[in-house]
């Protein structure tokens, strides 16, 4: 396992914490059953993008995404336009880690990115040049025009709104 930060909800910050037993309820199939349903789920939702080439800058790049209060850590490539799980061999390329609540405000646009990482709730190491590409990706994305975003963004918002509740309630 990799080390994990920010356990629990901190009050007084802008920080939400899944509880820990959650993380490890969620953590808890192995790996390669993990790793097959988001990679599965990756290439299902930007499977245009990848047709189009506007993943490309991935090709060859290893990609760490760290989300630490569900204990998990995903290595990405992009090989043979599929992403897929990078080898632990070498080192990242980038890292990108944060909480589950962050992420998920990165992804859904509902915070900046650049606000997100200035305020360290999310952090980055490694390649700039590389996150740059990926933060812009990110911005360009509409997740109304996502295979299934017409599903993704309702829940995305539920799950944005619960842990909202969970930080006004601590």
């Amino acid at each position: 396992m990799f080390p994990v930060k920010n356990r629990q909800l901190i009050a007084g910050n802008n920080f939400a914490v899944l509880p820990r037993f959650i993380g490890k309820i969620i953590s808890f199939p192995p790996d390669f059953i993990q790793h097959k349903i988001f990679f599965k789920a990756l290439n299902y939702f930007f499977e245009s993008y990848i047709k189009e080439g506007e993943l490309a800058f991935l090709e060859g790049k290893r990609v760490t995404i760290v989300v630490h209060d569900l204990f998990l850590k995903f290595n990405i490539t992009l090989s043979n336009q599929t992403i897929q799980n990078a080898d632990q061999i070498h080192s990242a390329d980038i890292t990108i880690a944060g909480n589950c609540y962050e992420l998920l405000l990165l992804a859904s646009k509902k915070e900046d990115a650049d606000t997100l990482f200035f305020e360290r709730r999310l952090t980055m190491e490694g390649n700039t040049e590389l996150g740059l590409c990926i933060k812009n990706f990110l911005d360009s994305i509409e997740i109304e025009e996502l295979k299934m975003g017409t599903y993704i963004e309702p829940l995305m918002n539920k799950t944005i709104s619960g842990f909202n509740f969970i930080k006004s309630s601590s």
